[in-house]
């Protein structure tokens, strides 16, 4: 048991080294200028010596990140008219209830497809549309399940 800890403990680190970098874009380098603000440089012009590439330590990167937030008066947007937003209308959604005990959900609208879940009595679903043959397409509102279910076991009213 203990060289199977040690050895999973081994391939974890292993794991680890290989894929554990963080993913950088390729081409592209982060430097700072005296200014501390930051530069994104090609791999090119980071060999010039005019833009030489520096280490940042946490808390220079810290003061650079709150530089960089801050808001800039020329770049302030200039007065903009405000409206009041309507209340957004949801379209009305055709909500039925099961009122089987346990009503099968098939892929398809026929008895002999699979079948891809069940609802029982009160479940609420959101009716997409409404086929011939009595079947009725239908979004479980609990699961998000799409399938197909027949009409006679949905009501427009919770039974009780």
């Amino acid at each position: 048991m203990l060289r199977l800890t040690a050895s999973l403990l081994v391939a974890l680190y292993a794991v680890l080294i290989i894929w554990g970098e963080p993913r950088r874009e390729p081409g592209v380098e982060v430097t700072r200028n005296n200014s501390l603000a930051t530069t994104l440089v090609s791999p090119a012009s980071a060999r010039d010596e005019t833009s030489p590439a520096t280490n940042v330590s946490p808390a220079e990167a810290v003061q650079i990140a709150l530089a960089a937030g801050e808001a800039r008066p020329e770049a302030a947007p200039a007065a903009v008219a405000v409206r009041e937003a309507e209340p957004a209308t949801e379209p009305q959604r055709d909500v039925r209830f099961v009122t089987g005990t346990r009503v099968n959900l098939r892929a398809q609208p026929t008895t002999s497809s699979a079948i891809v879940g069940q609802v029982g009595v009160g479940d609420a679903a959101e009716v997409l549309s409404e086929g011939d043959g009595g079947w009725v397409r239908v979004r479980t509102l609990d699961e998000g399940t799409e399938a197909y279910i027949f009409g006679r076991f949905l009501s427009l009213e919770r039974p009780a």
